[in-house]
């Protein structure tokens, strides 16, 4: 109790020095580009995962979320869930599963500036989950500052459940990928 109390690390002057030494170092950059290297050459242990991944939800995510739940999806982007054997060989961690993940469907998240001008590739990511034989809808976030709408969600739930129903409908011999961009998301207004 007590060292809480009197904890050094707590202090306002010692946080901004330890700070200004990281900054003037260049220690925060060393670390952030070797853990980037290391994430895509899938070297993170599972320690590493459980690190990176101990935040919850995001604002986005949990938006989504909302809509998903009811559906039986479930949050797995805290790294409560891996695919680790994968065609590239770097693990996968989709966003949300549907169920238990035993029928393998999943749910990725994906905004148009971390997928696409940071150049992480999302081709090779979805096609280790379609090697892996997994169902899966891709949904771009095409929004400026990657956040969803209120008025995108009713026509991205209606499509997430009509491609949900189309999956049960029918007996799929290979995976079924599905990608959908919020530039789709019409205003869809009720009376």
């Amino acid at each position: 109790m007590r060292m809480r109390l009197n904890n050094p690390m707590k202090r306002p002057e010692i946080i901004a020095k330890v700070q200004e030494t990281r900054e003037r170092t260049g220690a925060n950059e060393r670390v952030s580009k070797r853990n980037k290297r290391w994430w895509a050459e899938g070297k993170f242990t599972g320690a590493h995962r459980r690190m990176a991944n101990s935040r919850g939800m995001n604002k986005t995510e949990a938006k989504l979320f909302g809509v998903i739940q009811p559906l039986g999806f479930r949050f797995t982007g805290d790294g409560t869930f891996w695919l680790q054997k994968t065609k590239s060989g770097i693990a996968r961690n989709p966003d949300f599963i549907w169920g238990s993940g035993k029928k393998k469907t999943g749910l990725l998240l994906h905004g148009l500036y971390w997928h696409i001008q940071l150049k992480s590739n999302p081709e090779t990511e979805i096609a280790d989950y379609k090697a892996a034989g997994w169902n899966l809808f891709v949904l771009w976030i095409s929004a400026k500052g990657y956040h969803l709408s209120n008025y995108m969600l009713p026509t991205i739930t209606v499509e997430i459940a009509q491609w949900l129903n189309g999956l049960k409908s029918r007996r799929l011999r290979r995976p079924d990928i599905h990608q959908f961009s919020t530039s789709n998301a019409v205003l869809i207004t009720t009376s």
